[in-house]
């Protein structure tokens, strides 16, 4: 009792989004229902921990509800509500939804532009899909709004295009992005161009991406390498096999004719 009065929003967003993070849906409705009936008012913050708590545990039905209270109170949504939600319906699988909420953000007077965050929550959730044609808009959206991809971008988009069959324009877009905004890939897009073109049946270009990997000293992931190995084996690229093993295990072999 004589701590009750100490009881505040901060306080109650904090238990929410642990209850969030930890999966107990019914708590987080429980305590966000006591905190209402306590004639405590909600901020902007607590409830973004409420529509992230719904976004990681399924229940994105729940926020049109939840935006609709926001509006009663006189409280506008940010880049963090609306990133959030973003994420819950990509989560899910509902792209529609997740680009309808793109458009609001753009729309939102009050809110900032949609930054990196949310071109790439998108963009993961176009690869979970398969819609490779709204990824490249994406992309193309993101330059226009001036955001410079990053090589989390490029692996997306990679993996996205590798999906659909379009090897050739995954290596197109490492090249054009990387050369216009100057920074060079990592391991992550290395790797997602060789299971892209192993994918492709076409394990000769993988060995040169990692032959590329190699000489920017670039650690590609072992599994990767073994899937590397493999495919080469299985097309009958025995020495270049070899040689690639070589340099794996520190060998040093040097790179031979297919």
């Amino acid at each position: 009792p004589q701590c009750r009065d100490q009881v505040n929003a901060v306080i109650f967003g904090s238990v929410l989004k642990g209850y969030g993070r930890a999966r107990c849906m019914e708590r987080v409705w429980s305590v966000f229902e006591e905190m209402l009936s306590r004639s405590i008012e909600p901020s902007v913050v607590t409830y973004n921990a409420v529509v992230d708590a719904c976004a990681r545990n399924g229940q994105m039905e729940k926020v049109p509800e939840l935006l609709a209270g926001m509006k009663e109170r006189k409280l506008d949504p940010n880049l963090i509500t609306y990133s959030t939600m973003i994420k819950g319906f990509c989560q899910r699988g509902d792209m529609p939804a997740a680009f309808n909420v793109l458009e609001d953000l753009k729309k939102d007077p009050l809110s900032s532009k949609p930054d990196e965050v949310v071109f790439n929550t998108l963009l993961d959730g176009c690869s979970q899909s398969g819609l490779a044609a709204e990824g490249e808009w994406l992309l193309r959206e993101m330059q226009a709004q001036g955001i410079q991809p990053s090589n989390y971008t490029l692996t997306v988009m990679v993996k996205l295009m590798g999906q659909s069959g379009r090897v050739d324009r995954a290596f197109e877009l490492v090249d054009n992005i990387t050369h216009k905004y100057r920074f060079r890939m990592n391991l992550h897009v290395c790797g997602a161009l060789i299971q892209a073109s192993l994918s492709a049946r076409d394990p000769l270009r993988a060995a040169t991406v990692y032959e590329r990997a190699v000489r920017e000293r670039l650690q590609v992931e072992p599994r990767t390498c073994q899937h590397l190995i493999r495919c080469l084996l299985n097309a009958g690229h025995t020495l270049l096999a070899v040689s690639l093993l070589r340099t794996m295990t520190g060998l040093h072999g040097s790179s031979a004719p297919p």
